[in-house]
């Protein structure tokens, strides 16, 4: 984590560098469209769902067409999860060393998962000029997904444990000290931990020419996860459940869409040597 973050200060500090016949520019947006947590469990139907991100990006021009850039940006990623029922078997020992075969049944379930993230791309941008007034460009690079809040809400479901005790023949259903219990799952709100993750940032579109301080931007964006967002946990309890997330292999933040942005340009006059002052 803390080389991340060294990198992170390193490239933006990179940027405050830049010599002072740099153009610079201010990018402003609001962006909508799915912003998804994905990830597979076993008897689950995962779906997305759509929001809106805001954020602001600064680009140095190294060039009348190359710049590069870093920005701040907010996004709030959901998913729901629905599981067919479902049961799930396993040996152990209990805590008088009886020896046990579990038997746990999911009924019912449907989950909401929601993570608010504050991201910090590190962008490369290549535009061209295609008329007096319109610029096309395209940009790239990683996006570090720093988490916020991460929340999982069960809106309905049940999972029941029994054990099965050969030596006498015997199901246990109902012993909340060895763990045989039902728990209704809308009555309990797990706890989950995120870590940063890396995503990669995949971007085109146009700008429209006001004047030479203002551009109107519109920008179809592709944001993958290259990077599982879940902290790592050891599953100890093999008689409760914390939902599908927590117990998923390889969840990964992905955002499509579009945004809308204003492109204020910031170079001082005296120092304008690149085209889109004029």
């Amino acid at each position: 984590m803390k080389k991340l973050y060294n990198f992170i200060f390193f490239f933006i500090g990179l940027l405050l560098c830049m010599p002072a016949v740099a153009q610079i520019k201010l990018q402003p947006f609001v962006g909508i469209g799915s912003q998804s947590l994905n990830y597979t469990y076993e008897g689950a139907s995962v779906s997305g769902a759509s929001g809106v991100n805001f954020g602001a990006d600064v680009f140095y021009y190294l060039t009348e067409d190359l710049a590069v850039g870093a920005g701040l940006r907010l996004t709030s990623y959901k998913s729901d999860a629905t599981i067919g029922d479902y049961e799930y078997f396993s040996t152990g020992t209990d805590k008088d060393g009886d020896a046990y075969a579990l038997t746990k049944t999911f009924a019912d379930i449907e989950e909401s998962h929601k993570l608010s993230a504050i991201e910090i791309p590190l962008l490369i941008r290549y535009q061209k000029w295609v008329s007096g007034s319109i610029i096309v460009y395209g940009a790239t690079g990683p996006v570090f997904v720093l988490p916020g809040s991460l929340k999982t809400t069960f809106n309905s479901g049940v999972v029941s444990s029994e054990g099965f005790y050969e030596k006498w023949n015997l199901t246990i259903d109902d012993a909340s000290g060895y763990g045989y219990i039902t728990t209704n799952l809308p009555d309990i709100e797990p706890e989950l931990t995120a870590k940063t993750s890396l995503s990669w940032a995949l971007e085109i579109g146009g700008e429209y020419f006001i004047n030479k301080r203002l551009n109107l931007t519109l920008t179809a964006y592709y944001q993958p996860g290259m990077s599982s967002f879940m902290e790592a946990e050891e599953q100890n309890d093999v008689f409760g459940y914390r939902g599908s997330l927590a117990e998923a292999s390889n969840a990964k933040l992905n955002k499509v869409g579009i945004k809308f942005g204003i492109n204020f340009d910031l170079t001082p006059t005296e120092r304008s040597s690149i085209k889109s002052i004029r």
